[in-house]
């Protein structure tokens, strides 16, 4: 089985792709593997990095783009290129643990699967560069093999190629970021397959290092939202079922009580942003 790991740069050589690489490629077999970067206009020294490191690995294919096209584009071009039986699709912001490829592979293998991600952090659930492989070990031991859940994170996704085959390429009407995801996770599912996170395989993701350097982020993410639900109409039911039981839930006394409690305890910490990082962690352990 021939892997094709597609990524999408754009500067943070520093901060993100070069820890990205020197995570990923000590986890994954050395024959069979093509690593396809697309790079969106990089000023920060990632294309001579990869083409240092190219010299070395001749299995990494480099597509250099004049300008920044965006996610979906981007993406795109690196699937035209990809010859693997199975297509990953990473951001340049994660980082990868101990033998996370085996048991994400476990899962892509199923007949009925179409979309699958590892299991990610969560913004402000404590996890950190510095302790993701604990959380991973935990993952292992502790989690079953998969969950079937019609969204999945899109950091890191897999597909077989009769899967890709099927329904085609992101929509890159969805420039230059924002709901290209929910809209492919909704394509595979219209394809009859579903789409599932493989919960024992857990990867850490440094949240918005790309989205970060967007202009017009709000702008962008109102204009692609109502252009998702002009095409899917499911998209928006579900949305809308989401954020009234998010609604509800609020109302209740024990969701304000736990509230109140984390508000009150934080202000003991008087670095204020480390109390907002306290919030946000005991926030996510109590499923707030």
């Amino acid at each position: 089985m021939k892997l094709s790991f597609i990524v999408l740069t754009y500067n943070n050589l520093a901060i993100a792709t070069q820890p990205m690489v020197e995570s990923l490629l000590p986890t994954t077999p050395q024959r069979g593997t093509e690593l396809i970067v697309v790079d969106n206009h990089s000023s920060d020294g990632t294309l001579e990095y990869f083409s240092k490191l190219q010299q070395s690995n001749p299995a990494i294919k480099i597509i250099a783009n004049p300008e920044n096209l965006g996610f979906s584009k981007g993406m795109n071009q690196g699937l035209a290129a990809a010859q693997g039986d199975v297509l990953i699709l990473m951001n340049n912001d994660i980082l990868f643990s101990t033998g996370w490829l085996e048991l994400f592979l476990a899962v892509i293998r199923r007949p009925e699967v179409g979309l699958v991600s590892p299991q990610v952090n969560r913004l402000g659930d404590g996890c950190t560069a510095e302790n993701f492989q604990t959380r991973a070990a935990k993952c292992r031991l502790m989690c079953d093999d998969f969950v079937y859940q019609w969204f999945i994170p899109f950091c890191c996704v897999g597909l077989r190629r009769e899967v890709f085959e099927k329904i085609g390429f992101l929509d890159e009407a969805f420039t230059p970021a924002y709901f290209e995801d929910n809209d492919y996770c909704l394509r595979s599912l219209y394809a009859g397959y579903k789409n599932a996170i493989a919960l024992k395989s857990f990867v850490y993701h440094n949240h918005c290092q790309t989205t970060g350097q967007m202009a017009d982020r709000k702008l962008i993410f109102e204009r692609n939202q109502r252009q998702y639900y002009q095409k899917h109409l499911l998209g928006q039911y579900i949305d809308q079922l989401e954020s009234s039981l998010k609604l509800l839930r609020k109302k209740t006394l024990q969701y304000r009580a736990k509230k109140w409690l984390i508000r009150l305890s934080s202000w003991f910490i008087l670095n204020p942003k480390k109390r907002k990082l306290y919030r946000k962690s005991l926030e996510f352990k109590f499923g707030l």
